[in-house]
This record gives C-alpha cells, structure tokens and sequence, in this order.
C-alpha cells in the first residue's frame, strides 16, 4: 500500500509559508519557489491555488501544524527530509492533538511495519475535538485574512482527514511481519480506553484493513472449498490437517476485525460464511460418513478459530460435545471389536460355554470357548491399559457374566467368570470397578447360598441348614435377618419340612435381593 500521508508534499512546505501567511505572502512565495525550483512548476501552482482558496485551505491548514510556531513546523520537516526519523520520533513527545495526529501518521506511511507510530496516532486523538480545531483555526484566519470557516466546514474536514490517517496506519500495520496480530493488539488496547474519537479512527482503521485482507482471505476461502470438494467427489483422505492450517491462517488474518466487531456487537459476515462451509462439511462427515474423529478435530479448530461470534460459539460447544461422545463410543467399539466378537460367539453356544467354566474356570487354564473369551480379554486389557478405556475390558466381560446369572439362571459360571476377572494379575482396573466386581460377587455368593439352602430344607437336613441360615445372617438387611431367623427358629424346633419350605419360599422371595443389572457402557 502506498504512502497515505506525507507531510512534505504539504502546500505550506512546497512553499515554504507560515501557516499564518496571508495572499500577498503566498504569491511572492510562489514566486520565490519557482525561482528556487522546490518543485516542478505544475505541483507548486497547485500548492497555491490550495492555500488561496478558502476551502481547500482548510485542508491543508489542518494537515499541517496548527497549533505550533511555524519555526517548529519548518525544525520537524527538516528533520523528515533528511530521513531523521529517530529525531521526528522525539518531537512527537512535545506535540499535542492534532499536531502530534500528523506527525505520527507521516511517521507510519515512512516506518513501514513500526506500529507504535500507530498507537501514537490513536493516543492523539484523545487530546482534540472538531470545536477545539476550529478554535484554533479562527485565530489564525484572524492573522492571515482569510475568512473563518464554520463548524460543519472544520468537521467534514476532520472526517476527510481521519479516513487519510486510518490509510496511513494501516499502511504501516500491513508491512509488518503479523498484521493480524498487530492489529489485534491495537483494537484490544485501544478499544477498551471508550473514547468516542479514539473509537472512530479505530473503526475506520479496521475498515481499511479489512478492505487489504479481503483478496488474502478469499485465496484461503477458495483453497477450503477446494479441499472440500476434492474429498466429497471420491478423495482418499480426510483433509483434516489442511483445513485446521488454512482456518489458522484465515484466524491471523481476520482475528482483528472479528474481535472488532464482537465489541460492536455484530459477527463479522466473511467469517461467518467460511465457518457455515466447514460445519457443514463436519456434519457430512459425521452424519452420513461416520468420521466422528476428524469431524470433531475440525468442529475443535471452527471453536478455535471463530469465538467472537457468539451464535457460532455456542452451537460450536454443542457439537464438539456430541461429536466427542460419539467418537468415543465408536473408538470403544472398534477397539472393542475382537473381545465383543468373543463374547457373541459365547452367547450362541451358551451351555458349552457354561459347563466350560464351571469345569475349568475362566482364567489361565481354561478350556473351550471359555478360553478363547480369556485371551480375548488379557489382550484387550494390555492394549487399553493406562488409558481411558482401561477399565472397558472387565465391564465387557462383567456384561456377561451378568446376562449369564440374570437371563440363563447360571449362578456357578458367572461366578467363575467374576473370580478370574477379580484374580487377573498383570493389569488391574480401576478401584471402582475392582469393587464392584466384588460385590458382584459377594451378591452371586449369596445367591448360590440360598440355591444351597433350598435343597437341604427339601432334603430335611436341619443341622447343615441351620449353619447355612448363619452364614446368609452375615450381612443381611433388616427385613431378611427379621425371615432368616423365623427360618433357623423352625428349623431348630424341627418343624416339619413342608412348614420350613413354606418360610423359605416366603424368605426366599424377599431375599434373592442384589440381582445383578448392567450394560456393557455402565
């Protein structure tokens, strides 16, 4: 971007006049400046009609130095045609509104890339108002003769002027190394101070750069749309890592404006749009393609990238919800695939798979289908241990055990089946898990306690009975300890067995209590 403003082409110093100069003094310096050859005749003819004429006058009156002594005026362009700009940086700090305004804006068309010229300029532009200008302006339209502009005059000016300012800065912002960046941090800075006059220059500044940004980010809009495209007419791969470097780079670009716009509470249309493209593309690949992890690495990056619009955002933190849910579940079960696969190939031979276990157990030396299930499950443990779906493995096989008791009434192979998840050794789950697999147990223990007790009171065998009925009072719960001992009472007076199995069925109603109900997720 070229140059926007340079006080050196000024006409009051192609003609070498004070600002106070009147009409006799503007023509014999026109004619001394000719004589000199300041400048081609053409420029320097214009550079007088500007300060004769009222209304252009104003212009260049106000991109001059309005408020300091034209010898001061003439030290500061001294040192701007010599390129002393470390010398020009110093005068800033004794200039004041409008003056230190010009100043800092010539210095950041000359310092390409030196945002604090930027800042400076901004700074400025909390010391000065349109009617303080015209204040200054009317006396020196007293010295010079020239008639006294009004108020509107001196603020349609000013607002030609800011726009020629803003161009200066950016002119300065995009030549530095991250113009996003440097932006950014000019809007964060500068808009949390709430000065009015400080907020329009900054707005104009943000328009100007979005104006430059515009046929970068329609380069990375193109490249998305183009990798999208290539993926949904039949390409191999996921364009995962190219889509979250492209939104990265369309974030450093844009970073500025949308933050700009989230404070003047709208969202930044441009962004808005290429975050609609991605989203739709996530949904694609999740709905219809079941991709869940690169849909939701995408749906993470949109998050990242976008958090200034405050629609987006919040229906962004829903999807990245439900898609790590679903990329979970599908991780679970594809990695649980081969130990799932086990456990239906069980289900179908039930009774084998029972006597199985109850002949050999489920550990090292099982045997059967029994075995197979082990080994499935030892190696799903090693591959999943240390991670989050550590405890998976004994939650799968639990299932089992549980749908074993609860559905084919087995109580000897699901208890087999709890023993060996409970005396693995090697990899351990999760104390939750390793307690609840006891009480499991515990519950199955009891179950086949009471299985026990029902055959001896049918059997008549008062002695075993009465030690069974003592081992179940462990534990029990006030209404089954209340039925047990009615039950060890009868059996002590050897009461016949038709009384006592009318107290167990009662008892036993109650007390099979503890069954086991789970699902492999829980």
């Amino acid at each position: 971007m070229a140059a926007a403003f340079d006080l050196t082409q000024n006409p009051f110093h192609l003609l070498d006049l004070s600002i106070r100069a009147g009409r006799e003094e503007v023509v014999e310096a026109h004619e001394e400046a000719l004589a000199d050859g300041r400048a081609d005749e053409g420029v320097l003819v214009r550079a007088q009609q500007a300060v004769l004429t009222p209304r252009t006058r104003i212009e260049a009156e106000l991109s001059w130095f309005p408020g300091i002594p034209p010898s001061q005026a003439r030290e500061i362009l001294s040192k701007l045609e010599r390129s002393s700009l470390a010398e020009a940086h110093g005068t800033l700090e004794r200039l004041q509104g409008l003056d230190k305004a010009n100043l800092a804006a010539d210095l950041c068309a000359r310092s390409a890339g030196e945002t604090e010229y930027v800042n400076t300029l901004l700074e400025a532009y909390k010391d000065f108002a349109a009617g303080d200008v015209h204040e200054t302006l009317r006396g020196l339209r007293s010295v010079s003769g020239f008639p006294i502009p009004d108020e509107q005059q001196v603020g349609s000016v000013l607002a030609g002027l800011r726009v020629i300012h803003a161009k200066a800065a950016v002119a300065s912002i995009t030549a530095a190394k991250s113009p996003g960046e440097a932006l950014t941090e000019i809007v964060e800075t500068f808009l949390a101070l709430g000065d009015d006059n400080v907020e329009h220059l900054l707005a104009l500044i943000v328009r100007e750069y979005d104006a430059w940004s515009q046929p970068h980010l329609a380069t990375i809009k193109e490249r998305i749309e183009a990798d999208i495209a290539t993926y949904r007419n039949g390409g191999d791969l996921v364009p995962v890592e190219q889509l979250v470097k492209l939104l990265a780079k369309w974030d450093a670009i844009s970073q500025p404006v949308q933050q700009f716009e989230e404070f003047k509470g709208h969202e930044e249309r441009r962004s808005k749009e290429i975050y609609a493209i991605v989203r739709d593309f996530c949904l694609w690949l999740a709905n219809e393609n079941s991709q869940y992890e690169e849909a939701l690495k995408l749906s993470r990056a949109l998050l990242e990238t976008f958090p200034e619009l405050p629609v987006v955002a919040a229906q962004l933190s829903d999807d990245v919800d439900k898609l790590e849910s679903l990329a979970e579940k599908a991780k679970s079960v594809d990695l649980m695939g081969p130990l799932i696969g086990s456990v239906e190939a069980t289900q179908t031979k039930t009774s084998t798979f029972d006597d199985d276990l109850v002949t050999f157990g489920f550990g090292p030396k099982s045997r059967g289908l029994a075995k197979k299930l082990y080994d499935a499950f030892v190696d799903m443990a090693a591959k999943t241990a240390g991670t989050e779906l550590a405890d998976m493995p004994w939650m799968v096989v639990r299932g089992l055990a549980i749908d074993l008791h609860n559905k084919h009434e087995s109580r000897e192979g699901a208890c087999a089946i709890l023993e060996g998840l409970i005396s693995h050794k090697g990899t351990t789950p999760s104390k939750a898990v390793v307690e609840r697999l006891r009480e499991d147990q515990r519950t199955l223990r009891r179950n086949l306690k009471w299985e026990e007790l029902k055959r001896i009171a049918i059997a008549g065998d008062v002695p075993k009975g009465i030690s069974l009925v003592s081992e179940l009072l462990d534990g029990a719960d006030a209404d089954e300890q209340a039925a047990l001992l009615q039950l060890k009472a009868a059996l002590e007076r050897k009461k016949a067995a038709t009384v006592i199995m009318r107290l167990f069925w009662g008892l036993a109603s109650a007390a099979i209590v503890g069954y086991l109900i789970c699902c492999y997720g829980q």
